[in-house]
């Protein structure tokens, strides 16, 4: 939790590094900026984090079969935010539970 990170592209490196080492696939979820462009925060979640809508199951219209559930509500979650005082990103919330087999 005491991580600091100099870019974005620095902490996105590393998130992926450990994803990687740790048997995990990873997608980002929250992305916030500034009105420059300059990102502020940015949350990071399993690729198995969340679960697909009742809705999505019941179409009566659908044209092809529906995709095969991957997602079983994860709640693995790495999230960094910009500290002004610092001038880095420092890591804000980190959750390591998977409710999955890893890779």
């Amino acid at each position: 939790m005491n991580m600091t990170f100099d870019s974005e592209e620095e902490e996105c490196e590393f998130y992926n590094r450990y994803a990687k080492l740790t048997g995990l696939s990873t997608r980002w979820s929250t992305r916030k900026a500034v009105d420059d462009g300059a990102i502020t925060y940015r949350k990071w979640l399993c690729s198995r984090q969340g679960y697909r809508e009742v809705k999505w199951f019941n179409l009566t219209n659908r044209k092809k079969e529906p995709k095969a559930i991957s997602r079983e509500r994860c709640n693995v979650m790495f999230s960094i935010k910009y500290d002004y005082k610092v001038q880095k990103f420092v890591v804000a919330k980190f959750i390591a539970l998977h409710s999955h087999e890893l890779a």
